[in-house]
């Protein structure tokens, strides 16, 4: 992880991890959902994240495969959540994929798992952003995840 942050990497953060991976490699492969889904539970799921142990710890699969499903069938309503949430909508065009990617994945949980605690969803994104940048990115992410929960309870 970048910085001196270190956080206990759980199931379920492991799977939002595994999932930003997913989606990031999708956005720029277009592969179908579920090839994607069974090549990172198959393949990938000892992804070396650089942290103090080194390998990501096995995901829970059905969280993992509920965001990406999530994904797949809302990704048009998510992407509109994020831009509209960023700061201004020039924002998405400079940011880098795989940080718009920890938006997307992030947003698409808030609005299809509405019965997760929302803090502790948002929290796990922004310690997921840590394992690929520093603080002014989970910044932004804790920023526009915070936005986004708080529209979808309007």
């Amino acid at each position: 992880m970048t910085e001196k942050r270190q956080t206990k990497i759980n199931k379920e953060m492991a799977a939002r991890i595994l999932a930003v991976q997913a989606c990031y490699q999708n956005s720029q492969n277009q592969k179908p959902v579920d090839k994607v889904i069974e090549e990172y539970l198959k393949n990938r799921v000892a992804l070396d994240i650089g942290d103090q142990d080194g390998i990501l710890p096995k995901p829970d699969k059905s969280l993992f495969t509920k965001i990406m499903r999530g994904l797949e069938e809302g990704s048009r309503t998510s992407i509109e959540l994020v831009n509209a949430n960023l700061q201004k909508p020039s924002d998405k065009d400079d940011m880098e994929p795989l940080l718009y990617a920890i938006l997307v994945c992030g947003t698409s949980e808030l609005l299809h798992n509405q019965g997760t605690d929302q803090p502790l969803v948002i929290n796990d994104y922004v310690n997921a952003t840590y394992c690929f940048y520093e603080k002014p990115q989970a910044s932004l992410v804790n920023a526009v995840l915070d936005k986004v929960a708080k529209a979808l309870k309007e």
